[in-house]
């Protein structure tokens, strides 16, 4: 079933939630289905400055940053890089745009190893 975004599955003991659809969705929207993945979701070489000129397609920014905080549900992994990048909403720089086009390369590689984010996406019935 796919239901706002979220995919649940049913499995023997418990349900399996996935954002992988809504992923791909997302990095389609600034064609980087097809990009170079990264191993982390920050790049250690850049820093999230208020210099600069702004970025001209604000609403493109926010759209993308509203999209990854949606993806938290199913990726804690990503949170403070969604941190950093929403903490500018009110007034982005160029400089931010490729920090935000950086996560979703680091989303779609964690995607290839953890199968959707297996890591949070796996709730057992019986622990609730």
């Amino acid at each position: 079933m796919y239901l706002l975004g979220l995919e649940v599955g049913y499995i023997y003991d418990g349900f399996f939630f996935s954002q992988s659809k809504y992923a791909k969705d997302v990095m389609s929207r600034v064609d980087l289905l097809h990009s170079k993945p990264v191993p982390t979701p920050l790049a250690t070489h850049e820093t999230f400055t208020p210099d600069g000129p702004l970025f001209s397609g604000l609403t493109l920014y926010r759209s993308l940053v509203g999209a990854l905080q949606y993806l938290t549900i199913t990726r804690p992994d990503l949170l403070c890089a969604i941190n950093h990048a929403s903490l500018y909403l009110h007034a982005p720089t160029d400089a931010y745009f490729p920090s935000v086009k950086w996560i979703l390369r680091y989303v779609k590689d964690a995607h290839r190893w953890l199968k959707g984010s297996q890591l949070m996406e796996y709730w057992k019935t019986g622990q609730r």
